[in-house]
């Protein structure tokens, strides 16, 4: 009964916080929350469920808004490539998991539902969808190995590289796609399996690494074309931050010399979309709307112009009285 009775709980408490956010008497607002410290109690003191193998997936970084709240798609999208890995790497386990063909179907062993919503930062609770011991076994080990994959990739590159020329290409992609997820919004991330950790804070090593091994990069250049573009330095405004794709808005207020007065003269808005290198880190919620010193690479004709942002530096008014020039300062 203990998971019927926590469902009932779990539903019970999702309806009360409705009712005090709702409430507008004081007096009913007080026994709802008392009832709803009741309902918490209850559903703390429930026996663990039995044959349960749970991880706690915890985001943390720009896509995080404290603990209210994370972007959805990267919340998504993120942690089912988590579990496509886990999924993966039980197939493999197993000898199920063929270089070629359809990967092989097992709705039940290897299948992890998100059964509730974890303050960390942000993140999830994960937990294994048949309860019998061999499939909270077989899971377990999975978690385990894919875990220990991921984790090479935050440590020494040779050893990493060893264990990926190991791991089955198939593997490889979701584990790949997860990781360019992560470093692309700026985020970290860390799997909890009871006081077990597993901390991912490098992406972007583990998908530079991940990226080689990748079986949808066979054929292609992984290299990234080298055109320089033309520097260009200007006070500017970020209006506007997609962490997901590093998308980025820009009001340009001043050039800061008078090579850039040239290179902007031909430009005929105020503002425009470009893209953050992937080694600029930015505070958004510190920085948005503010005078910036911002650093490009500018590229394309003055019809299309192509912003890539290569450093943002907040002491623009500072260093501009450092080095005045004979351009007015706009504000």
């Amino acid at each position: 009964m203990t998971g019927r009775q926590r469902l009932f709980l779990v539903s019970q408490l999702g309806h009360l916080n409705r009712l005090v956010e709702s409430t507008q008497s004081p007096s009913a607002r007080l026994s709802l929350l008392s009832r709803l410290n009741d309902v918490q109690g209850e559903l703390e003191n429930l026996e663990p469920e039995p044959n349960v193998v749970s991880a706690q997936i915890i985001f943390n970084g720009l896509p995080v808004i404290k603990e209210h709240g994370i972007e959805a798609s990267f919340a998504t999208q993120a942690t089912l490539d988590y579990i496509d890995t886990v999924y993966l790497v039980g197939l493999d386990s197993e000898g199920l998991l063929n270089s070629t063909g359809r990967i092989p179907f097992s709705p039940e062993r290897y299948k992890m539902l998100i059964t509730g919503v974890e303050r960390g930062s942000f993140g999830f609770r994960l937990e294994n969808a048949l309860r019998e011991p061999a499939a909270g076994e077989a899971i377990e080990k999975a978690i385990q190995r894919a875990n220990e994959i991921l984790g090479a990739t935050q440590g020494e590159e040779r050893q990493a590289r060893q264990l990926l020329t190991e791991t089955p290409p198939r593997i490889i992609r979701p584990m790949h796609s997860f990781a360019k997820r992560v470093a692309d919004a700026d985020a970290t991330c860390s799997v909890w399996r009871g006081e077990e950790r597993f901390a991912f804070r490098q992406p972007r090593n583990a998908e530079t690494l991940l990226r080689d091994f990748n079986p949808d990069n066979k054929g292609r250049s992984t290299r990234v074309p080298t055109t320089p573009g033309r520097p260009l330095r200007f006070l500017g405004r970020i209006q506007g931050y997609l962490s997901l794709s590093r998308e980025v808005q820009i009001e340009l207020v001043e050039p800061w010399t008078e090579e850039d007065a040239i290179q902007m003269r031909t430009l005929t808005r105020v503002s425009y979309k470009g893209t953050v290198e992937g080694s600029v880190r930015l505070d958004i919620g510190n920085i948005l709307g503010q005078l910036m010193l911002i650093d490009a690479r500018l590229f394309g004709s003055s019809r299309n112009p192509k912003f890539r942002v290569i450093g943002v530096d907040p002491r623009a008014r500072e260093l501009r009285n450092q080095f005045p020039l004979h351009l007015a300062l706009s504000v």
